[in-house]
């Protein structure tokens, strides 16, 4: 399925003064079918959210929720994103673990452990749920998981916990894409399809990466990013996950919501439905 983050969409409303409603009934008809969406945001508005859902023909295809287990080992805030997502009849999180801001070695050495640990936890009860427990190449150096060599070395740590593969963060640490592609494709089972560009949009905000160069929102397929190959890798592999279309301080979300769906249908890589 192609799905796009509810975050996206509320930014949509306000962008275009259109209604929520407005808004998914846009996006259904350009080819979208469902959401990534963060666990605040649903929970106590469970059966309105879900109903709000359904009538625009939209399911869940992942929640997220971040958590810091670096320093607070207790996996109680991550047991209940696990139950949401079953009431929600949704089959995968991403969990955000935490971040580390002290840059001594043994100190992050530490929390990565904790993280680990916690992890651990969460992918057994997660099973006990019939839900799949993953973890994102996160654009910070402050996450000791945005890279792929960082990513391995949970996978290494925590038995079946899986991949969400972010297309566009590898580049905050200047890593190829393709290469990280490589090491980790064997446990992807979610995909954020996120550009970046280098060309300046005025007004809006940038990441730098490691060494300095500003990273621009783009719509899929119009920056910098290898999108092509990797859903070619990703279709040659047989991968059958979600995609979720991901650009976060645009300001021109509907514009570029519809611009990445065109270009993935496009493609003809993802098929609707």
């Amino acid at each position: 399925m192609i799905s796009i983050f509810y975050d996206h969409i509320e930014e949509a409303v306000k962008q275009s003064g259109k209604s929520t409603e407005e808004v998914l009934r846009i996006l259904k008809d350009a080819g979208y079918e469902a959401v990534t969406i963060r666990a605040s945001v649903l929970y106590s508005n469970e059966d309105d959210m879900k109903q709000l859902f359904e009538n625009a023909g939209f399911v869940i295809s992942s929640i997220y929720e971040w958590f810091d287990f670096g320093t607070q080992g207790d996996p109680t805030p991550g047991y209940c994103l696990i139950d949401l997502a079953n009431r929600m009849n949704v089959k995968k999180v991403l969990v955000i673990p935490g971040f580390i801001r002290i840059k001594w070695k043994f100190i992050r050495k530490m929390t990565m452990h904790n993280m680990a640990e916690t992890l651990k936890k969460l992918v057994s009860y997660g099973k006990r749920k019939d839900v799949v427990i993953t973890l994102e190449d996160f654009d910070d150096y402050m996450a000791p998981y945005s890279n792929s060599f960082e990513l391995q070395w949970f996978l290494d740590q925590v038995a079946d916990l899986k991949i969400t593969f972010d297309t566009g963060n590898f580049l905050y640490q200047e890593e190829d894409e393709l290469e990280a592609f490589t090491l980790l494709q064997k446990n992807i089972v979610d995909v954020h399809l996120k550009d970046r560009s280098f060309t300046e949009v005025e007004g809006e905000d940038y990441k730098s990466t490691l060494k300095g160069r500003k990273m621009y929102s783009s719509p899929v397929g119009k920056g910098v990013i290898q999108m092509e190959e990797i859903l070619r890798r990703l279709k040659k592999q047989g991968y059958t996950g979600d995609f979720t279309v991901e650009h976060f301080g645009s300001l021109n979300q509907l514009e570029d919501m519809l611009a990445s769906v065109a270009f993935l249908k496009k493609t003809k890589f993802i098929k609707n439905g």
